[in-house]
C-alpha cells in the first residue's frame, strides 16, 4: 500500500529522485575509497618515510572529504524538497477526497481521525521518504561495496560476515516486531488527543460567545431616559419634577388676623 502510494506520488519528481540516487551512489563509492587511501598512506608513506607521498595522498583525502560534504548537502536539499512536495500533494489529495465524503462516511471515519490523517500521517510519510532517499539508498550500496572490498582484502576473515549479517537481520526484525504494535497504539492515542483537543476548543469558543454579551447592534448607544429629581420646600411635602423644569414651591397665605 505504501509502496504503491509513493510510486504514484513520486512520478512527477522523477528528475530530483534520480539526481539524489546518483549523488548517494557517488557518496557511497567515495566513502569506500577513503579507507584505501588511508592504507596507502600507512603502507607507502609512513612505512617508507616518504613525506611528499604522505602530503599528496593526504591532500587527495582532504579533497574527497570536501567533495563528500558538498554532495551530501546537495543530496539532502533535493531529498527534502522532494519529500515536502510529496507531502503537499498528499495533503491536497486527502482534502479533496474528504470534501466528497457523504455525511455517513464522515460519521464513520470521524473528524479527529481525518485531521490526524491529513497532518500527522502525511508528516510521517514525509519523514520516511526523506530517510529513504538518503539513508535507505546509501545503506545497500555501502553494504554490498563493503562486502566486496572485504572479500578482496582477505577471504578468510570475510567469513565473519556470514555470522554478522544474519545476526543484524535478526535484530532488525525483532525491533520491527516490537515497534509496529507500539506505532499502531500511538496512532490511536494521537486520534484521541486530537478529539479531546477539538472538543475543548469548540466548548471554549461557545463559552466565549455566550459570555461576550449582546452584539454590536444590541450595544448601540441610545439617548438616556429623562431623570427625575426631587426638590424640597419649606413644607414637609416633596414634588417630583423633571430635570430642568423644577416647579416653584407654593407661597404661604397672608395672615388675615393682622
Amino acid at each position: 500500500m505504501l509502496i504503491r502510494l509513493l510510486g504514484a506520488a513520486l512520478r512527477p519528481y522523477g528528475g530530483p529522485v534520480a539526481l539524489v540516487v546518483g549523488l548517494m551512489l557517488v557518496q557511497s563509492i567515495a566513502n569506500l575509497y577513503l579507507p584505501n587511501l588511508n592504507a596507502d598512506i600507512i603502507n607507502n608513506g609512513v612505512a617508507r618515510g616518504d613525506v611528499p607521498y604522505i602530503w599528496r595522498i593526504g591532500a587527495l583525502m582532504l579533497g574527497v572529504a570536501v567533495g563528500l560534504a558538498a554532495i551530501s548537502v546537495v543530496a539532502v536539499y533535493f531529498a527534502s524538497r522532494t519529500s515536502m512536495g510529496v507531502g503537499r500533494d498528499l495533503r491536497g489529495a486527502v482534502f479533496e477526497r474528504v470534501q466528497r465524503f457523504s455525511v455517513r462516511e464522515m460519521s464513520h471515519c470521524g473528524t479527529p481521525s481525518l485531521i490526524t490523517r491529513n497532518t500527522n500521517d502525511v508528516q510521517q510519510i514525509q519523514l520516511f521518504l526523506q530517510l529513504a532517499l538518503t539513508i535507505m539508498v546509501i545503506a545497500p550500496i555501502t553494504g554490498v561495496g563493503g562486502i566486496i572490498m572485504a572479500i578482496n582484502e582477505n577471504v578468510r576473515l570475510s567469513t565473519l560476515l556470514a555470522v554478522i549479517v544474519p545476526l543484524m537481520l535478526a535484530v532488525v526484525s525483532l525491533l520491527m516486531v516490537v515497534a509496529v504494535p507500539l506505532f499502531q497504539s500511538m496512532q490511536g492515542k494521537i486520534d484521541r488527543i486530537t478529539q479531546v483537543l477539538r472538543e475543548q476548543v469548540t466548548a471554549r469558543s461557545r463559552t466565549t460567545s455566550a459570555t461576550d454579551g449582546p452584539g454590536p447592534a444590541a450595544r448601540r448607544s441610545w439617548p438616556p431616559p429623562p431623570r427625575l429629581t426631587w426638590t424640597s420646600s419649606s413644607a414637609p411635602s416633596r414634588t417630583a419634577t423633571k430635570l430642568g423644569s423644577t416647579r416653584t414651591p407654593p407661597t404661604s397665605r397672608p395672615d388675615r388676623s393682622s
